[in-house]
């Protein structure tokens, strides 16, 4: 089924699959002079764990920001049918010495994270 057709509809009249899908459609985000996604569409089936790789500066973050409610989306519609989306946000400068493996970092991200699927 197309999940844009079912965008608008309430909760109760999808069925259980289609609510725990995590899903943006033709969403615009714009900083000043700047826009950073172009009608991005995605379907993310839920209890999938998926990856964003791009350049930098391609809009990976401003994307999964505008997902989880940090950027919003100044044009267009983006739809969450779940409560929670888990995100390792990005870190600039680890050390050798950091105290975490990155496996304890995603793993503590999975397990207390404000948003997951």
């Amino acid at each position: 089924m197309d999940l844009l057709a079912i965008a608008d509809q309430r909760l109760g009249l999808v069925s259980g699959g289609q609510k725990q899908r995590a899903f943006v459609a033709q969403a615009l985000v714009q900083q000043p002079d700047l826009l950073i996604l172009d009608e991005a569409n995605i379907d993310i089936p839920a209890g999938r764990f998926f990856a964003i790789l791009g350049e930098n500066g391609a809009g990976k973050t401003s994307f999964v920001k505008a997902l989880i409610g940090q950027n919003v989306q100044t044009v267009g519609q983006l739809s969450r049918q779940v409560k929670r989306i888990g995100f390792v946000p990005q870190f600039r400068d680890i050390t050798r010495d950091y105290p975490l493996q990155i496996s304890e970092l995603v793993s503590d991200a999975i397990s207390s994270a404000d948003h997951y699927f």
